[in-house]
């Protein structure tokens, strides 16, 4: 009688663990529309000659990233992604979702989850499994960064279908003592039908841009939230088409990147 008890009080005891650490892990993210001050942008359709040279069965149709840095709250930096699986290659790719973040500085909030097949939006939220998981640690160091991944796996893609997903990160890290940088990179080896990058200044300190390999036209404007600097491509720049490298510059794999940074000195 005694050792069933122990038994039973074991197993009880790994139950309220189990539950417990359920319940902080789903904590660690929630789900909600984008805020007031994200831009939503229409899909663009692909002309026949992205199709033809996509990798991998996955032609990507948008590369969406804003960011907005207030003068007092926190940073927070929103992320689009639509692409489209032409086979099932493409939809054992785009099936499976890992969106990182660490919860020690930053929250992370999933804003929509969608698969538009034969034109219609099929909502993903509350049919795919969504599981949080240890980030990778720094195996060569031995080293645990802390950080976390929402793991997504979608149900019933099929080829064909487009997957639509979004989400907000908010926070900084703060040993960059609430600084912003961001880069990004403006050409790809794969085609990219439509890019967009923004940057949203809430701050009186100046801003200041960069090019790489290159000009980008950013566009600037003024809004309740502070000044606005955006740039939208509608057609990729491939490695094969980039500009010709000035002196000084350097080559990747024979290739140049166009890059455009953005942050405070």
């Amino acid at each position: 009688m005694k050792w069933n008890f122990l038994r039973l009080s074991s197993w009880l005891i790994a139950l309220t663990l189990l539950i417990f650490s359920h319940n902080i892990f789903a904590q660690q993210y929630k789900i909600d529309k984008p805020a007031n001050w994200v831009n939503t942008h229409i899909i663009e359709q692909p002309k026949h000659s992205d199709i033809t040279k996509v990798r991998d069965g996955t032609l990507y149709l948008l590369l969406d990233n804003q960011s907005y840095i207030p003068s007092r709250q926190k940073q927070q930096r929103y992320t689009r992604l639509v692409m489209k699986a032409l086979n099932q290659s493409g939809v054992d790719y785009i099936s499976q979702l890992n969106l990182d973040f660490d919860p020690s500085y930053e929250s992370l909030t999933l804003n929509s989850l969608t698969i538009i097949r034969n034109n219609e939006r099929i909502d993903k939220l509350g049919s795919a499994r969504m599981t949080i998981i240890q980030g990778e640690s720094e195996l060569a160091e031995r080293i645990y960064n802390g950080s976390l991944s929402l793991n997504i796996i979608i149900d019933d893609m099929r080829s064909g279908d487009i997957l639509d997903y979004s989400y907000t990160v908010a926070g900084s890290n703060p040993i960059y003592a609430n600084k912003f940088s961001t880069r990004r990179t403006l050409n790809w080896s794969v085609p990219v039908v439509q890019q967009n990058m923004r940057v949203l200044w809430g701050k009186q300190t100046p801003l200041h841009i960069n090019t790489i390999n290159g000009a980008a036209d950013i566009q600037e404007t003024l809004n309740k939230y502070g000044k606005d600097y955006s740039i939208t491509l509608l057609k990729n720049l491939y490695w094969s088409k980039t500009l010709k490298p000035q002196r000084g510059t350097t080559r990747i794999h024979k290739f140049t990147f166009l890059s455009l940074t953005i942050g405070v000195r």
